[in-house]
């Protein structure tokens, strides 16, 4: 039997479109004749397996060359995330208390401080 071979490095749950329209046109070629297979992104959950349409989970990154992370890897980012970033919060936090000339300065000197942040710094400088 022919192999019918679709790559879809973003494939990895039922988020956007890609799920839907892999699945549809390998369900297409089977109906053709073919043996689909699907090369998915590596975070493929198997609960979405289906009978008749092999899935490979090998890509470890998506189109846009990002990272896919599952649910738990996501947590631990977001944790690893706010513990590299509590002395941030703090005083982003402390900020509130303030004159406002304080928290102008506060926050410019956060800025500074820490590049990373500056978009989010200056939509609490705005509001």
């Amino acid at each position: 039997m022919n192999k019918f071979i679709i790559i879809d490095h973003s494939l990895c749950n039922l988020q956007g479109h890609h799920y839907e329209c892999s699945i549809s046109v390998a369900e297409a070629a089977a109906r053709a004749g073919y043996q689909p297979i699907i090369i998915a992104n590596r975070s493929f959950s198997q609960s979405l397996q289906t009978e008749n349409i092999q899935v490979i989970p090998a890509f470890e990154v998506d189109w846009f060359n990002q990272p896919t992370l599952n649910r738990s890897q996501k947590n631990n980012k977001f944790r690893l995330l706010v513990a590299q970033n509590v002395e941030v919060f703090k005083q982003l936090f402390s900020i509130v208390k303030k004159e406002r000339n304080q928290k102008i300065f506060r926050l410019y000197a956060l800025r500074l401080t820490y590049p990373r942040w500056a978009i989010l710094i200056e939509k609490i400088e705005g509001s």
